[in-house]
């Protein structure tokens, strides 16, 4: 019995190690760690105006809220859901407030662009509705977001071209 001759086994090459984000970003510049700093702040300016403002009793029902008062729903029921509701609110801004704060300071673009559309279009909306605490805070927010438009920032922005040593 004849046997036939193994292939001969060619190891697959290797991939290269993977540089680490934060080592190929390189230092990171004061303005960004500035930036993160008023971002961060704004965000705890707006958690603590938006808890306040779910602890406020509400004075002032819509008229459909009173409307359905006389045909005997409970308004007072009505009032605990807004006071809910503004709560969820609340924390939900307060975390895209730390999740942008935290991709910015990692040196991601898209947080840079997309945290300016979403503080310019806000402001907006708190300046137009006369709600001061929130406009405070998207001043302090768009002031460390404007930081990061600087030139000694758009290294750090630069999107990375390859996630392996050996690749351009």
């Amino acid at each position: 019995m004849v046997v036939p001759d193994m292939p001969s086994a060619v190891p697959a090459p290797a991939l290269p190690a993977r540089i680490p984000y934060s080592e190929w970003k390189g230092p990171r510049p004061r303005a960004v760690r500035v930036a993160y700093a008023l971002i961060m702040l704004a965000g705890c300016i707006s958690l603590i105006s938006g808890v306040q403002a779910s602890r406020a009793p509400v004075t002032e029902m819509p008229p459909l809220v009173v409307q359905l008062g006389e045909l005997g729903v409970d308004t007072g029921e009505y009032a605990a859901v807004l006071q809910f509701v503004t709560l969820a609110a609340t924390l939900v801004v307060f975390g895209l407030y730390l999740l942008f704060a935290s991709m910015i300071r990692e040196g991601r673009n898209w947080a840079r662009i997309g945290g300016s559309v979403l503080v310019a279009s806000a402001l907006v909306w708190a300046v137009l509705n006369a709600v001061v605490p929130q406009t405070v805070a998207l001043l302090v927010a768009a002031l460390g977001l404007a930081l990061l438009y600087r030139r000694d920032c758009a290294r750090y922005f630069r999107p990375r071209r390859s996630q392996y040593l050996g690749e351009s």
